[in-house]
């Protein structure tokens, strides 16, 4: 009980630093937001992302021990399916990902991920990552940003998240960028299949009335089975579902808006290198 209770105590301190530091410099570097693509990436909430999707989701859920799993992703746009493409590989509490994005603004966009994480005792996690964009052709050529971010089981049903992005400010067209904020919270209700997450995106020159929300649920109702969904205000919905097969796991999620418009479908498949350990 007391390493449970000291593991929470340190990991609400480092969120509390972080937090800390944002107020303090958030209003004198606030400029503009830094816009990646969200493409060949499925939405996964920061206090709830233990798997592959780690790595862009919050990279200290690589802090959880696991087998190296492998992800193959793709978008289907506008009739198009080879256009957006990425991957990622995490395990033993690294994860390296790549995306490739043909016909953004009229030219190619290639980006590379680097992070990893670490179990600070049972509850809490922390992870940083790195975002270098190698080519796009534009006012991304050469970018490159720094992320941390934090993951606080307060019991095995509530699950604490944040993450901090573009710690660096990075620049575009010269201009210092805004760092990027997400909360996040998830709670597993008693003798259900289910997760209910909600998760608040902001930035650091931004106020808490201009925040954006994101509302959810994911969950095996079956056994290898796992759906999701969820709905971003403005009119956004996500919808998928994944199937695991002993060490090999395949799933789609579909973007829409609240006309039923198609925005995107996300199609992957992945392996786990030690299916036992899953």
């Amino acid at each position: 009980m007391r390493s449970y209770r000291t593991c929470n105590t340190i990991g609400f301190i480092i969120l509390a630093i972080c937090l800390a530091v944002i107020l303090s410099t958030g209003d004198s570097h606030a400029a503009y937001r830094l816009y990646r693509p969200s493409d060949v990436y499925y939405h996964r909430f920061a206090s709830n992302g233990g798997g592959t999707e780690a790595l862009w989701t919050n990279p200290a859920a690589l802090g959880y021990s696991g087998p190296i799993r492998f992800l193959l992703i793709g978008d289907y746009v506008d009739d198009s399916f080879a256009d957006k493409w990425g991957g990622v590989v995490s395990g033993d509490r690294v994860g390296i990902g790549y995306r490739r994005l043909e016909n953004i603004a009229g030219a190619k966009y290639e980006e590379y991920q680097f992070g990893a994480g670490s179990a600070l005792g049972q509850n809490t996690m922390v992870g940083v990552s790195y975002v270098y964009v190698k080519h796009d052709g534009g006012a991304f050529d050469g970018i490159h940003m720094w992320n941390i971010g934090v993951i606080l089981v307060g019991s095995p049903r509530l699950h604490l998240g944040a993450v901090f992005s573009n710690l660096n400010h990075a620049r575009v067209l010269d201009q210092k960028t805004d760092m990027e904020e997400v909360y996040s919270i998830s709670y597993h209700p008693q003798k259900m299949p289910i997760w209910f997450s909600v998760e608040m995106s902001l930035s650091s020159g931004q106020s808490l009335s201009s925040a954006k929300y994101t509302y959810g649920i994911e969950g095996s109702p079956i056994d290898r089975l796992q759906v999701y969904a969820d709905y971003r205000n403005g009119g956004f919905f996500s919808i998928g579902v994944t199937y695991f097969l002993d060490a090999y796991f395949g799933g789609a999620q579909t973007k829409l808006n609240d006309d039923g418009d198609h925005l995107g479908t996300s199609l992957y498949g992945g392996y786990f290198m030690n299916a036992d350990k899953k």
